[in-house]
């Protein structure tokens, strides 16, 4: 008999064999996995990294937990997107009206609230002064006010006359970017106005005239705004006004008033944007040459406007990350005040000509024609922008003036609803 067998021995040998093979084995097997994978860690080791790794996870998910719940108690939510805009139509509520700072007492953070103070019976603007207004004493130690204007235009009708206007009220700098209007750049650079202007080309997909159905316009147009709030922190301007090539700035308080009013919020980066009311222009004629010279109706009331109703803002450049929110906002990290309309106004010229109203709708191609008729049958309002498309597809020979005059001369609109307004004050 061999080592180890008989007399009881050799079951404890094959014991002792069968387990220096097992140990062999693993040792051979441990050896070829590192080589494949690596060095591994021992089974102590990896509990170890284990644990780590869902301590780890449960910190994230504290620390996350943590930030959420104080964003809400915060009650602001930021966000930095371009195309924001087409998420909601209404801002929030900031619903803290003992917060609002003294020197715009009448001015309001919650949209609602501002409709109810400022609207009289249908929806019409109190454009009025009060008689109890007086303008607060202009702010000491920071600075002046310096306002200034972004805009994107194509096809301006009278526009140096828009630039002398604003230039009279105030305006210090002009960011304006021009689509596709051929010698328009060279002739503002060369004009009296040249210091004034920061004047680019649209180098974005040609873009036809905008409609209210049609929002393909307002992304290139957030991006020229949010260049030139740049550039107006970079030139010291304090108040970055975005209107259109068709509208003015109107102060019923007066220049001096207003500039009174805004040296208040120099400085301050709890607010962001102030939001002004717009009016819509009602014309004796056609006008294509001077119509903001000839044009004394606006239209206050809501029911009556034949385009957008609402605001349009103004930029405080104090907030650190302020931005355009769309062609009627602005946000940041600071809050929106909605002005009283005896504070400031946006008076909108809007199509005061055939030949410009023509041009808007025949331009039109045949699949955005079909797409905006089609909202406007599910659509109760937007008459007029409707009526216009419908008309230049049924007859699109046709000068189709009878559709404009119905909805643009003086003479077929409810007269209260207007309010006479003369800016040729201003020259």
């Amino acid at each position: 008999p061999g080592p180890g067998l008989g007399r009881g021995g050799g079951g404890k040998g094959v014991v002792m064999a069968s387990s220096r093979r097992r140990v062999i084995r693993r040792r051979v097997i441990r050896e070829h996995d590192q080589r494949v994978c690596g060095p591994m860690l021992s089974s102590s080791s990896s509990r170890f990294v284990a644990r780590a790794r869902g301590l780890t996870a449960v910190l994230l998910a504290a620390v996350l937990l943590a930030v959420v719940t104080a964003r809400g108690r915060n009650g602001r939510r930021v966000r930095y997107r371009e195309d924001e805009a087409r998420d909601r139509v209404f801002l929030p509520s900031w619903k803290r009206r003992d917060a609002v700072p003294p020197y715009l007492g009448s001015a309001l953070r919650d949209e609602k609230e501002a409709e109810k103070e400022f609207l009289g019976p249908k929806l019409k603007i109190k454009t009025s002064v009060p008689s109890n207004y007086s303008a607060p004493p202009v702010r000491e130690g920071h600075g002046k006010v310096r306002l200034g204007i972004t805009t994107k235009v194509k096809d301006p009708l009278d526009f140096f006359t828009w630039l002398e206007y604003h230039k009279r009220v105030g305006v210090e700098r002009f960011y304006i970017q021009v689509d596709r209007t051929p010698g328009l750049v060279e002739k503002l650079r060369r004009s009296a106005y040249a210091d004034m202007i920061d004047v680019t080309e649209s180098t974005g997909n040609p873009t036809t005239y905008k409609g209210v159905f049609d929002r393909r316009n307002d992304e290139e147009q957030n991006r020229h705004n949010n260049r030139s709030i740049k550039k107006a922190k970079r030139d010291g301007i304090t108040h970055l006004a975005h209107i259109d090539g068709d509208e003015l700035l109107y102060f019923p308080v007066g220049k001096d008033a207003f500039f009174a009013e805004m040296s208040q919020t120099l400085g301050d980066t709890t607010i962001s944007s102030l939001e002004m009311r717009s009016l819509e222009g009602v014309y004796e004629f056609s006008n294509c040459v001077s119509f903001f010279n000839t044009t004394r109706a606006f239209c206050a009331s809501g029911y009556n406007h034949t385009s957008y109703w609402g605001y349009k803002p103004i930029g405080n450049m104090a907030s650190q990350k302020v931005y355009a929110w769309g062609p009627h906002f602005f946000k940041g990290d600071g809050d929106i005040l909605f002005l009283p309309p005896h504070v400031a106004l946006v008076l909108h010229y809007e199509t005061p000509c055939i030949r410009k109203w023509r041009k808007k709708y025949y331009e039109m191609d045949a699949t955005r024609v079909e797409v905006i008729l089609q909202k406007c049958d599910g659509h109760g309002g937007w008459r007029f922008p409707c009526e216009s498309v419908r008309a230049f597809n049924d007859k699109p020979l046709s000068y189709n003036a009878d559709v404009w005059r119905k909805w643009k001369l003086r003479s077929n609109r409810d007269p209260d609803a207007l309010v006479e307004i003369d800016v040729t004050q201003a020259f």
